[in-house]
């Protein structure tokens, strides 16, 4: 891996370990919930097989609400 790209350092998480994320985990939020993110286009995600991947930055924006195509109001929140 080059030290001059930081995308090959980037750690990505299956669908089912997004849960296990460091700030999805503060935050309570169940797998149903990323789903639903991806599903919607809230959470950017990779298919490149059969599995889907989530990268460690787009968890990081999209619970930052700093995507820049995303309105304001689609933040991610806990469903009870």
């Amino acid at each position: 891996m080059s030290k001059n790209n930081p995308v090959a350092e980037e750690r990505y998480y299956r669908l089912a370990e997004v849960t296990e994320h460091p700030l999805v985990k503060a935050l309570g939020l169940g797998r149903r919930v990323i789903e639903r993110a991806i599903y919607r286009g809230d959470l950017r995600s990779v298919k490149p097989g059969l599995a889907r991947f989530v990268s460690d930055s787009a968890i990081r924006e999209w619970i930052e609400g700093s995507r820049p195509d995303a309105p304001e109001s689609k933040r991610p929140t806990a469903s009870k």
